[in-house]
């Protein structure tokens, strides 16, 4: 891990910022990219803000449930998603 990345992690622990860090970014980004999507779409939809979205008992599940279709599309490109 470079050494700019360990110092920036030490400075977001002490104010408790929640982080991990890894060397398989493009999977954190991968999963991003999807619920973003997901999420996107729903708002543009329904009116709804994210918090809204995130907290509706009907439209929270919605981005999971494209995780299976996902997940087989990621492991094609060779990037292995988990739920």
């Amino acid at each position: 891990m470079p050494e700019q990345i360990t110092t920036f992690s030490q400075y977001l622990a002490l104010v408790n910022i929640r982080f991990a860090l890894g060397a398989k970014i493009h999977v954190g980004l991968c999963r991003k990219r999807l619920i973003n999507s997901v999420i996107h779409a729903l708002s543009a939809t329904t009116g709804l803000d994210t918090f809204e979205l995130t907290h509706n008992h009907t439209f929270a599940v919605m981005p999971l449930k494209t995780m299976p279709k996902s997940t087989a599309a990621a492991l094609h490109d060779g990037t292995v998603l988990t739920q």
